[in-house]
């Protein structure tokens, strides 16, 4: 579902009227998602019989907690495709600089995958 919600959102800015390209509401917009962080930590979510701690979970409908991923999944593609778009278009760069740039979104973006990865091994470790 993860997968799908971030191919429509990463198609979104497809639509010209769609498209950011003020770079402070890129940078709020970016931010903002943080907000799906104790979203996603409040829902219910399935423990091992194993584990000590005891969550506080408010969200226990598995439709809001669904809706709540899908809204975190549209919003990376989304972003991740603006950002993209944004910082070889910026006009501030002087053409040659614009292949550099793309190198190091490409870079910046498949290092935070494998960084992601790497991280959810870890805490997998650490809270199983």
């Amino acid at each position: 579902m993860f997968n799908t919600a971030d191919w429509l959102g990463r198609a979104l800015p497809a639509f010209p009227r769609l498209v950011i390209t003020n770079k402070k509401a890129l940078i709020v917009a970016s931010a903002s998602r943080a907000v799906f962080i104790p979203l996603i930590l409040l829902c219910n979510i399935a423990q091992s019989s194993s584990e000590d701690i005891q969550r506080f979970v408010l969200i226990t409908s598995d439709t809001a907690y669904l809706t709540i991923l899908a809204l975190f999944a549209v919003s990376n593609g989304y972003l991740t495709s603006l950002l993209m778009m944004r910082a070889i278009t910026d006009p501030e760069l002087q053409q040659d600089e614009r292949d550099v740039a793309s190198s190091l979104m490409l870079l910046y973006l498949v290092g935070g995958l494998a960084m992601g990865a790497i991280l959810s091994f870890v805490l997998s470790l650490l809270f199983t």
